[in-house]
Formats: C-alpha cells, structure tokens, sequence
C-alpha cells in the first residue's frame, strides 16, 4: 500500500500558501490546505487526547514536551502527528500496536 499523501498529512511536506497583500491589516500568509487535513485532524482530536492519557509512549512524549515550555497547541500537534507516525508504521508493517509494545518493553 501506497501512501502518497502521508507526507502532506504528516506535515513534512509543506502545504500550499499564499501571501495577502491586500486589505485590512498586516500581510500574512494562510495555508490553503486541501480539506483532507482538516478531516484528519477532526478525526485525530479524541484519540489524541485518549493517548495523551492513557498511552505510555505519547503521554511520555507530550510531557517531555510540556516540560521544555511547549504550548498546549503545539503539544497537541505534536501528538497528533505521532500518532500518525504510529499508525502509518503498523499499517506498513502490518504488525498489531500492542504485540510491538509488550515485545520491547517487556
């Protein structure tokens, strides 16, 4: 399985921007993102925030962040964006979340 559209997703391919020149204000940019990464970040919010509870490796992850000064909004970005990563390595390699676990912290 191919997975194009992990790097957009992921965040480590830049999305498309534009700079607004004109109007009301100071010019800035916006992402014009396609309406995908919205979709997965609505459907990434409550296991983000169920992983940041109760799995060891994320709630580790998001307090090492909190302790270096992290806002709260980065922090979740940042634990979304693992999650992805956790998620994209178990579907490539086809191995279950919790086997690979147990099996290295045993």
């Amino acid at each position: 399985m191919k997975w194009t559209a992990f790097p957009y997703i992921s965040g480590t391919e830049s999305c498309r921007t534009s700079i607004r020149e004109f109007g009301v204000g100071k010019p800035h940019r916006s992402k014009k993102g396609n309406s995908m990464i919205r979709v997965i970040r609505r459907v990434l919010y409550i296991p983000m925030i169920a992983a940041g509870r109760y799995n060891p490796i994320v709630k580790i992850f998001a307090e090492r962040l909190k302790k270096a000064g992290k806002p709260n909004m980065v922090i979740m970005s940042a634990v979304m964006r693992k999650l992805l990563h956790i998620i994209y390595g178990m579907l490539k390699s086809g191995v279950s979340f919790g086997s690979v676990w147990s099996t290295n912290h045993a």
